[in-house]
């Protein structure tokens, strides 16, 4: 008797209070639905990520500029939207600076010139001003840089650890002379100056250099240095012969992937030698 009374109460309240009920009941199941959507909407670890993730991923891992759509860093306007390396990453902070050290100087990167020994030498960035043409190296490494102008092989030195280069006024003389030699006799007057760019966070304060027409500096100097050479350096070059410099040395920024590939090929059988 007592159990037929007190389920008579209970459906008695439930009729009284029916609207309360349905409303829990569409409460707990909109929370399931919402619950349910979270946890799918998550990348499952057993699922196989995307292509465009997979280069998402690697590109975060390895510290490197993406040109993904929104992404893209503001400070590399007017440079190639992809990134490749952290070299590359150091030639666009150059081209940037040099860009901003004069509104008339006329720039080209990554150069391909002939050389006497029949293969190409790549030449970071050339900068032509009216005080004359402007050869740039990028050496976008950290670490305290050590080195002597007249030593081939130059040292970056980390806490435990340390790495070879070949010492970059040497790699730049190079380049200069390939310069020299496919503008010709034409341009033989114009000067030369031999500028290498190291990252901000290197200690270049162990560099000897006694030459003069070298400059060894950071990213951060570049266009105040730049802009001292330009003021106490005389004029030697009018506007049409800057340009007709220019023009000339453009074509070598525009080469066949094959010529790229063969110097790429060459450039690794000398270090293997």
């Amino acid at each position: 008797m007592y159990l037929l009374t007190r389920t008579a109460t209970i459906v008695t309240w439930i009729f009284d209070h029916l609207g309360l009920v349905v409303g829990i009941l569409f409460g707990i199941v909109a929370l399931i639905g919402l619950l349910s959507g979270i946890f799918s909407s998550r990348t499952p670890m057993n699922r196989s990520l995307t292509h465009e993730e997979q280069e998402r991923s690697i590109d975060r891992s390895l510290g490197k500029k993406e040109a993904w759509e929104g992404e893209q860093s503001s400070s590399f306007v007017d440079t190639p939207a992809v990134l490749l390396d952290k070299g590359q990453q150091g030639e666009a902070i150059v081209l940037d600076a040099v860009l901003k050290s004069h509104p008339h100087i006329k720039c080209l990167s990554s150069l391909y010139v002939p050389t006497s020994g029949g293969q190409y030498t790549e030449v970071d960035l050339v900068a032509i001003h009216s005080t004359g043409i402007y050869v740039i190296e990028s050496k976008n490494y950290r670490g305290v840089i050590v080195g002597n102008e007249d030593e081939r092989i130059w040292n970056q030195a980390f806490i435990e650890d340390r790495n070879e280069f070949y010492n970059p006024i040497m790699q730049n003389a190079g380049h200069i002379r390939a310069i020299k030699l496919f503008l010709g006799e034409r341009y033989k007057g114009i000067p030369f100056h031999s500028i290498i760019v190291f990252n901000n966070d290197s200690n270049i304060d162990l560099i000897k250099v006694k030459s003069k027409g070298i400059v060894i500096t950071k990213h951060m100097n570049l266009t105040s240095q730049l802009q001292g050479l330009f003021h106490i350096l005389p004029d030697v070059l009018n506007e049409e012969s800057t340009t007709v410099v220019y023009e000339s040395l453009l074509p070598q920024t525009e080469v066949s992937e094959d010529i790229k590939r063969k110097h790429l090929e060459f450039v690794q059988h000398r270090k293997d030698a």
